[in-house]
C-alpha cells in the first residue's frame, strides 16, 4: 500500500510539473527542434549520439539552450562524465529563430548584434529538462532559475566564504 501511494504521490507532482509549464515546455520542443534543423543544415550530419539531455533556459525574448551529456546538477546531482556539446539562442521576437549556435568552442553561427548575456538574467528565468529518447528530446521537469546551484557548481571551495 505505502509504495502505491508513492507511485501515486510521484505521478501527481510530475503531473502538475507538467501542468505549471506545459505551454513553456512546447516553446521549448519548438526551440530544440529549430536548434536541431540548424545544426544538421550548417555541419551537414546529424546531432552528436552522446547528447542525452537539452537544458533550457528560459527569459521574455529568448531561449537559452545547453545540449550535454549526463547531469549538470541543477535538478540533481551532477554527474562526474557530464559534459556540454552543443549550445544554441533562439530568439522569440518577431518570430522564433536561431541566433546563435555552438558546438565546443566552435562558432556555427552568431549573432549580428553582440548581446549583454548578463542582462538576459536578470530577469525572471524558468530553467526546463528535457531528456533525449532517440532523436525527440522530451519535457522532463522545470524549476526557476537559481544561480545559487551554478555558483555551487563552479566555485565549490568558496561556498559560504563570503
Amino acid at each position: 500500500m505505502r509504495q502505491l501511494l508513492l507511485i501515486f504521490s510521484l505521478i501527481l507532482v510530475k503531473a502538475c510539473s507538467m501542468g505549471e509549464y506545459s505551454e513553456l515546455a512546447k516553446l521549448g520542443n519548438e526551440a530544440i527542434s529549430l536548434c536541431l534543423s540548424e545544426y544538421a543544415s550548417i555541419k551537414g550530419e546529424s546531432f552528436p549520439p552522446e547528447v542525452d539531455r537539452a537544458y533550457i533556459h528560459a527569459g521574455q525574448d529568448m531561449l537559452g539552450i545547453v545540449f550535454s551529456r549526463g547531469e549538470t546538477g541543477t535538478f540533481g546531482k551532477r554527474d562526474a562524465n557530464y559534459q556540454a556539446f552543443v549550445s544554441c539562442g533562439v530568439g522569440l521576437q518577431p518570430a522564433m529563430h536561431v541566433q546563435d549556435l555552438r558546438e565546443g568552442y566552435s562558432i556555427l553561427k552568431e549573432r549580428d548584434v553582440v548581446a549583454d548575456d548578463t542582462a538576459f538574467y536578470e530577469g525572471h528565468i524558468d530553467e526546463l529538462l528535457y531528456l533525449r529518447d532517440g532523436v525527440k528530446f522530451n519535457f522532463s521537469q522545470g524549476q526557476v532559475f537559481s544561480s545559487e546551484r551554478i555558483d555551487a557548481l563552479q566555485f565549490p571551495e568558496q561556498k559560504g566564504s563570503n
